[in-house]
C-alpha cells in the first residue's frame, strides 16, 4: 500500500533528518509536515527551504481541535487515508529545562501530544512513532545500586525528574501508552540520548545539549571583551560518569530501521549510544577544541572523584557558575541504557561512529562557524536555554 508520512517538528534538529531519512528510504512516498509560521516566516517558506517536494500542513501541535489545520487539509488527508497508509512522526517538542518555561514545555510537549492523539483519531490514522527522551530516567541510578541501568520495558520506577522536560515527555509516554491499548493504536516509542550534529561534517541546525556547555566557555570569552584575567571555574564528575551523545545521522538511521519492523510497534527502544564517553573525557576534549579555535579556557578546571565530601565543590556564585551547575546532573550521571529490544527486533545492536577529538572538533567548528545558531549580539544578551 502506499505510504504518507505525516511529521511533527519536521523543520527542528531531530526532525528535520529525520525526514531526510525517510524521504531516501521511501522515494514513492508523500510527505505532509506540520509546520507553523515563525519569527514572521510563514509555514509554508519554513518547508519549502528544506523539502520542496513536501506538503506544509500549516498548523500547531498546541492548537486544538485538529492542530489547527484548515478544513480543506483535514478533508484531503480524511480523503487520501482510503488508498494511503498514514504513518505519524511526532517528533515536536519543547526541550526548554527551565522551570520559568515549564507551562509552555508541558504545554508542547504532553498536550501537544493529547493533540496529536486526537486528530490521528479522527482521520484514523493507527500507526505513530513518538520521539521522547532517554532521560525519563531521571535521577534513576540515585535509587539504589541496582538501578544503574534504565531498562526500556519500564518507565515510572519513582525516580525524581530533574526538570519539565523530563517529567513532560514521560507523562506524554504514559498517556500515549493508556490510549495505544484504548484506540487499538500501533505506538512505537523511541527514547533518544543527547544529540549532536552529523559525523562527517558536524553539521547540525540546533545547539543545545552537549552544546550548552561549550555556548557557556564561548559566553564567558566574549564577555571578558578581550581581557584575559577570567574567574577560575571548577567541574567536579565522578570518574565513571558518561554522556550518551550520539550523531543524528547514526540516531535516525537506527530509528528509521527500527520502525520499518512489524514488531516494534508497542515497543519502547533506546536511541543511544552503546559506548558513550566518560564525562571528563568529553568535556576536556572540548576545552582543548575551543582552545585551539580561539575560545580562551584559562581557568576552567575538570576534577574527577570516586567519592566526593560536598564541602569540596564551591557554591556557585558568578551567573556562568550557577548556569554550569544547571546541567551537573547529566555531567555525572553513571547510568546506561538498555537496548534490548533494539538488539531483539533488529538482531544486533548497530556501533556508534568512533566518538575521538576529531569529530568534537568538526562539532564545534561547524557550531562556532554559527555561532551557536545566534546572531553575535543575541548571544551575549539572551539568557541560553537547553
Amino acid at each position: 500500500m502506499k505510504k504518507i508520512f505525516f511529521v511533527t517538528g519536521a523543520t527542528g534538529f531531530v526532525g528535520s533528518n529525520l525526514v531526510q531519512k525517510l524521504y531516501v528510504e521511501n522515494r514513492k512516498a508523500l510527505f505532509f509536515l506540520l509546520s507553523r509560521d515563525k519569527k514572521g516566516i510563514p509555514a509554508e517558506d519554513r518547508v519549502n527551504k528544506l523539502f520542496p517536494s513536501a506538503y506544509t500542513m500549516k498548523g500547531d501541535v498546541c492548537l486544538w481541535p485538529n492542530l489547527g489545520l484548515s478544513l480543506k487539509d483535514i478533508r484531503l488527508l480524511s480523503k487520501l487515508s482510503n488508498d494511503y497508509e498514514i504513518e505519524l512522526w511526532h517528533a515536536a517538542g519543547n526541550i526548554s529545562f527551565d522551570e520559568a518555561s515549564s507551562d509552555e514545555t508541558f504545554s508542547v510537549n504532553f498536550d501537544g501530544t493529547k493533540n496529536v492523539v486526537e486528530f490521528c483519531k479522527k482521520i484514523g490514522i493507527k500507526r505513530i512513532h513518538y520521539i521522547s527522551t532517554a532521560y525519563v530516567a531521571g535521577d534513576r541510578q540515585k535509587l539504589g545500586n541496582d538501578k544503574q541501568i534504565a531498562y526500556e520495558k519500564e518507565d515510572w520506577v519513582n525516580q525524581k525528574l530533574r526538570n519539565p522536560y523530563e517529567e513532560s515527555k514521560l507523562k506524554a509516554e504514559i498517556y500515549l501508552k493508556e490510549k495505544e491499548k484504548e484506540l487499538g493504536l500501533k505506538v512505537t516509542y523511541y527514547r533518544i540520548s543527547v544529540a549532536v550534529g552529523r559525523y562527517e561534517n558536524g553539521f547540525a541546525n540546533n545547539f543545545s545539549g552537549y552544546y550548552n556547555f561549550c555556548k557557556f566557555i564561548v559566553l564567558r570569552d566574549r564577555m571578558q571583551n578581550g581581557f584575559k584575567a577570567l574567574k577560575p571555574i571548577e567541574m567536579w564528575v565522578p570518574k565513571n560518569a558518561t554522556v550518551n551523545i550520539a550523531c543524528i545521522d547514526w540516531m535516525v538511521d537506527l530509528m528509521v530501521k527500527i520502525s520499518e519492523k512489524n514488531e516494534s510497534a508497542g515497543e519502547v527502544f533506546h536511541i543511544s549510544n552503546p559506548d558513550p564517553p566518560q564525562s571528563s573525557w568529553l568535556m576536556e576534549k572540548s576545552l582543548k577544541v575551543l582552545g585551539k579555535l580561539g575560545i580562551c579556557v584559562d581557568g576552567i578546571k575538570i576534577f574527577t572523584y570516586d567519592r566526593l565530601k560536598k564541602d569540596i565543590i564551591k557554591t556557585p556564585e558568578s551567573p556562568i557558575e550557577k548556569t554550569f551547575s544547571y546541567y551537573q546532573d547529566y555531567a555525572e550521571s553513571e547510568l546506561r541504557f538498555d537496548n534490548a529490544n533494539v538488539k531483539k527486533v533488529l538482531g544486533y545492536m548497530p556501533k556508534h561512529p568512533k566518538i575521538d577529538e576529531n569529530l568534537i572538533e568538526r562539532l564545534l567548528s561547524f557550531a562556532l562557524s554559527r555561532n551557536f545558531g545566534r546572531p553575535v549580539k543575541k548571544i551575549l544578551s539572551k539568557k541560553l536555554s537547553i
